[in-house]
């Protein structure tokens, strides 16, 4: 007893200390608006593309229409083959009224391509009418499923501003992603979190972060796994977990072990479909920075 509660005393003061780290955190960087990592659960059960559409329309939470797309791209996985999720996303005409009342920005067409979603014309002239100004960012930077969920990771990105041309910082303009990983092998955990920093003071010399031109409300970040060419939507998935054995780890619909050696977490059983990757499957970052 003397010795668990010895266990618990360190856990407990590693995650004081973990806590006022994240606290410091939160005064130089700002959350980025899909990485609130929203609960699948909360949408899977509606029978429909119109009750979805109209429960969206009004969620506290969907603050713009990629994280709107998101919901129900996924939904739509999760409810149909491959081959018909592309027949059924073409009915969501009213998310396109939708967009144009709350006067959000519209959905690029590569973001839709790099999921291999939708390819109808018509369905992309509502979300993605002429939009060309942002940058589809991919980070140099690789991770395992552990690396990424256990680990504190600053992830930079580099990019040149389409509509500044006469700047002295193009070549190391950028921003820095600070990804804070689960509390590691503890009793207790730590929410696993995404921010951009957005204290200049807190970057190195090879990276020049410029407030005017970097935003978080205009990011929207997905991730790609290698052995994939799409950018898979992070939006939906809720907090990663770990399997039943304690060995692996289950990101929504993605579960990060071989088949035979990892279980399910219950809470996580509530997909219909999932990608089954390698542990040593490598997960980079994609951010879509709009102007």
């Amino acid at each position: 007893s003397s010795g668990i509660n010895a266990e618990y005393g360190l856990h407990a003061k590693e995650l004081g200390s973990r806590t006022q780290e994240l606290e410091q955190l939160k005064a130089k960087s700002i959350a980025i608006p899909n990485c609130n990592f929203l609960n699948f659960n909360s949408i899977k059960d509606f029978q429909d593309t119109g009750s979805l559409v109209t429960y969206l329309s009004t969620c506290s939470s969907v603050v713009n229409s990629y994280i709107m797309y998101d919901a129900m791209y996924s939904w739509a996985s999760n409810n149909f083959s491959s081959k018909s999720v592309d027949e059924k996303i073409t009915s969501f005409k009213e998310f396109g009224k939708i967009l144009k009342q709350r006067c959000w920005k519209p959905i690029v067409t590569e973001y839709m391509d790099k999921k291999h979603d939708v390819q109808r014309k018509d369905l992309k002239d509502v979300l993605a009418p002429s939009y060309k100004t942002y940058h589809r960012l991919v980070s140099d930077q690789t991770f395992t499923s552990k690396e990424l969920f256990e680990n504190n990771n600053d992830i930079k990105f580099y990019f040149h501003h389409m509509k500044r041309k006469n700047c002295n910082n193009e070549a190391n303009c950028g921003f820095i992603v600070q990804v804070n990983g689960l509390f590691p092998g503890g009793i207790l955990q730590c929410p696993f979190s995404i921010r951009v920093i957005i204290d200049g003071d807190s970057y190195p010399d090879d990276i020049k972060f410029n407030g005017n031109c970097i935003q978080a409300n205009n990011m929207h970040l997905a991730i790609k796994i290698s052995g994939n060419s799409r950018d898979f939507p992070i939006t939906w998935l809720g907090q990663p977990v770990k399997d039943k054995t304690g060995k692996y780890y289950v990101w929504g619909e993605h579960r990060f072990y071989s088949k035979g050696e990892g279980a399910i977490p219950d809470k996580n059983d509530i997909y219909k479909w999932f990608w089954n990757w390698a542990p040593d499957s490598k997960i980079t970052l994609v951010a879509y920075q709009l102007e």
